[in-house]
């Protein structure tokens, strides 16, 4: 059980009855929020507030502000195999967040042998 008071969070020891403000116990975490599995692939979700025009991530002890229009509105998407709404521009929220634009992986499978991109 965990209960929201504007940005401050408790949450519940499960091995205790009494509540703690820390961000992770032994029995206990608050980020991620989820995190959804499928096989061997896994996404974690996390909070997010709305302040005006942005939208404010909080995760991670770093601070991200997004433009609202970034995110909204959804639109329709496949995700892992779902139907689901995704943001409005995902590009710009990821080079956001990793505060980069080069997606590039180090490193690409040819032919059943990994190589240098």
């Amino acid at each position: 059980m965990k209960w929201f008071l504007l940005t401050w969070r408790f949450n519940f020891v499960f091995a205790f009855p009494k509540v703690t403000t820390y961000m992770s116990d032994m029995c206990s975490f608050l980020e991620p929020m989820a995190r959804l599995i499928r096989g061997s692939v896994f996404v974690d979700m996390f909070h997010f507030y709305e302040k005006g025009d942005l939208i404010e991530d909080p995760s991670e002890n770093r601070l991200k502000q997004y433009k609202k229009t970034d995110f909204y509105p959804f639109r329709p998407c496949i995700f892992m195999g779902f139907s689901t709404s995704c943001p409005n521009r995902p590009w710009e929220i990821l080079q956001n967040y990793f505060k980069t634009d080069n997606f590039k992986p180090a490193k690409m499978c040819k032919n059943g042998f990994w190589v240098d991109t």
